[in-house]
């Protein structure tokens, strides 16, 4: 007898412990990791740290409210961690003792912070005497005289190590004439400090200072490309690893850069490429002692780490497990937070060295040990209507092949039509993945409540996704339309389903969040596919983009040129500018105080919409920014009820009310 499914709430989904962080300690027998749940009482979310022995599988909990972990030796851990009197501080916690110590008094809370040569260095505002207000004339703001509101504070290392009172640190950037306005990294060799930033909000602006170890640390900007992001150096000391666009003079965000070397001695010679076969785009990379350059990309739906040798990337095999987060140790040691499309997320500890010789044949051999952060609930979400998750294969209108990944509900009847929910993910330099419980699924769009309801749900991966190489990922530069391009590829995914005979033509909606809310909002004026649509902090108009965004070269970047160069490019792909071809009932949700999409957006989509009789409902989420989600679970929360009546009213007929609650919801 088959034990009945259990179909999840959606407070179910924003109960699941997600891992938005790990750190693997030198030895690899610890793991250091951050376990996000919720607190409906308070509304917020809560960070967990906790400390699992690879060896036992046993864990232990260290506090809440702390993030950014990183080891200080074997047996001590740093962290941030709020305080109620002195904001956020950096602390210990020393695993064989079990202690935890403050270790900051930063006036104002401590930003980030980096374990470097032995030293401690944070980002946190100066001391307000010593602060560089903006200028201000009558009610203007000039905000080219603006200075940093970050400084650098430095640490020594036998000043914090078994100490017992709270330090503050010495100011080291104060002598570097430039203003940068994002600290990015720092790194160190053992003879010197790099710190790279970044001078403006444009992503072209980066530039990398170095310094030696001596007190003064007298910084000097290096002669490096353009827009090239130091993100490693060499265990030698002797080469830099630089992330870095050699094929376009300016960096936008969207375009994908590639990995170069660099004498560290000799920053001014050209950069020479590597893993240059893999064509991929790296979203991290870490050099070890033991196994040189592990980095971690995406391949079509699965997230991968590999090795790099010369001009390819070898990579591990993890058989159908997606690498979420990573972490390796100089010794080769990974901690990896993994999950497939029958396997939930899980800590994995593999030996990378060990599995040396059997990355001839790209399988690791030996995944070791899994540790699950709550045993009671990965049993209890063993037994979730999970249905089944398949990548799919179609060619769009021009002949491209194009991926995604497929949800059908458990008892899905092949051959019989089903309503499909199209979600198109952020980015657009993102990817849907083959993995259970992806991150969208607990805050945004509650897939596993509509595949309950019998709704088939397909997550194209576009053009501009990751996965695919360069020109897939860089197609939007140049193209005149980069979010017709997109919808036509969301659409030719309908197609396929439709003549599959999975999906019902005349129940297809349509929802996305960021870049898939600006996919949803042109197919609100321009598609006839879609009978319902959902547009998620999306950007409908270029213009209002490039006026308002804190990211305004993107759009500029991706049509070639400003409106008044290329006003007809720019005035197509404004969904705001377009006259309806089909009444779609359309749902916007949008945060007001949102700096990447601002509300203006939602604004001009819902006038465009009501002025061309479209039934379009606009809500709003006061004080609200970008991740709307992400701000407390009930934010969450009434994000996917407000996506699951939406559908289950547009795709289903059912019954409309916003002040209802659906069983489903909790």
């Amino acid at each position: 007898m088959m034990n009945r499914k259990y179909v999840p709430r959606i407070r179910d989904s924003i109960n699941s412990v997600y891992c938005p962080g790990i750190a693997v300690s030198p030895s690899g027998r610890h793991v250091a990791m951050e376990a996000r749940t919720t607190d409906w009482e308070k509304n917020r979310h809560v960070n967990i740290g906790i400390v699992a022995d690879i060896d036992s599988e046993k864990t232990s909990v260290i506090g809440t409210d702390i993030w950014h972990l990183r080891w200080q030796s074997e047996t001590d851990i740093l962290f941030l961690k709020a305080t109620e009197s002195e904001g956020v501080q950096i602390h210990n916690w020393n695993i064989h003792q079990q202690t935890l110590r403050q270790v900051t008094c930063h006036p104002g809370s401590v930003e980030r912070f980096w374990i470097v040569n032995g030293d401690l260095l944070y980002m946190a505002p100066p001391p307000p005497e010593q602060s560089v207000s903006k200028r201000h004339y009558v009610d203007v703001v000039w905000d080219t005289q603006c200075k940093r509101q970050s400084e650098v504070y430095r640490i020594a290392a036998n000043q914090f190590v078994g100490g017992s009172i709270p330090i503050s640190g010495c100011m080291v950037t104060a002598n570097i004439d430039a203003h940068f306005s994002e600290l990015m990294s720092l790194h160190g060799d053992g003879r010197s400090f790099y710190l790279t930033c970044r001078k403006s909000q444009e992503c072209k602006d980066v530039v990398v200072f170095k310094a030696g170890v001596d007190d003064a640390l007298r910084w000097e900007m290096l002669p490096l490309p353009t827009n090239a992001v130091l993100w490693a150096i060499s265990p030698d000391g002797q080469t830099l690893l630089l992330n870095w666009d050699d094929r376009h003079s300016e960096g936008y965000s969207g375009e994908a850069p590639a990995l170069h070397t660099i004498p560290a001695h000799a920053p001014s010679e050209k950069p020479q490429r590597i893993a240059a076969d893999a064509d991929r785009y790296f979203l991290s990379a870490q050099w070890t002692q033991n196994c040189g350059i592990i980095v971690r990309y995406i391949e079509g739906t699965i997230a991968r780490i590999g090795r790099v040798e010369g001009a390819r990337v070898v990579p591990y095999d993890f058989a159908d497990l997606s690498i979420l987060g990573c972490d390796v140790n100089a010794n080769g040691t990974a901690a990896v937070f993994a999950g497939g499309p029958d396997t939930l997320p899980r800590l994995v500890s593999v030996d990378l060295w060990a599995t040396r010789a059997s990355m001839r044949s790209t399988v690791v051999t030996h995944v070791e040990n899994r540790i699950s952060f709550d045993p009671q609930d990965d049993e209890r979400q063993r037994s979730w209507a999970w249905g089944r998750m398949q990548t799919i294969r179609w060619n769009n209108e021009d002949g491209v092949p194009i991926e995604g990944v497929l949800y059908t509900p458990d008892g899905y009847q092949e051959g019989a039509p089903a309503p499909l929910l199209v979600v198109a993910h952020g980015g657009p330099g993102l990817a849907a993945l083959m993995v259970r419980r992806d991150w969208e699924d607990c805050w945004i769009y509650p897939v596993q409540q509509l595949l309950a309801k019998g709704i088939v749900v397909l997550k194209p991966n576009y053009h501009c996704s990751d996965g695919y190489g360069r020109a897939f990922h860089d197609a939007h530069r140049g193209s005149g339309g980069p979010l017709r391009m997109m919808l036509a590829d969301v659409e030719s995914g309908v197609a396929f389903l439709v003549k599959q005979g999975i999906a019902d033509p005349q129940r297809v909606g349509l929802a996305g969040w960021s870049n898939g809310g600006s996919i949803a909002a042109m197919a609100a004026v321009k598609s006839t596919v879609f009978r319902a649509i959902s547009c998620g902090a999306g950007a409908g108009d270029h213009f209002i983009a490039l006026a308002s965004s804190i990211h305004p070269e993107w759009h500029k970047s991706i049509f070639g040129g400003f409106p008044w160069d290329k006003r007809d490019q720019w005035v197509a792909d404004c969904a705001t500018w377009q006259k309806v071809e089909k009444r779609v009932p359309t749902l916007i949700q949008h945060g007001s105080d949102d700096p990447i999409c601002t509300i203006a957006h939602a604004n001009a989509l819902y006038f465009t919409l009501q002025h061309q009789g479209v039934p379009v409902t606009l809500a709003t989420f006061p004080k609200h920014g970008h991740g709307v989600f992400a701000q407390s679970p009930k934010a969450a929360l009434t994000v996917m009820s407000q996506n699951l009546k939406w559908f289950s009213h547009q795709l289903l007929d059912h019954d409309l009310d916003w002040d209802a609650e659906d069983p489903l919801e909790g």
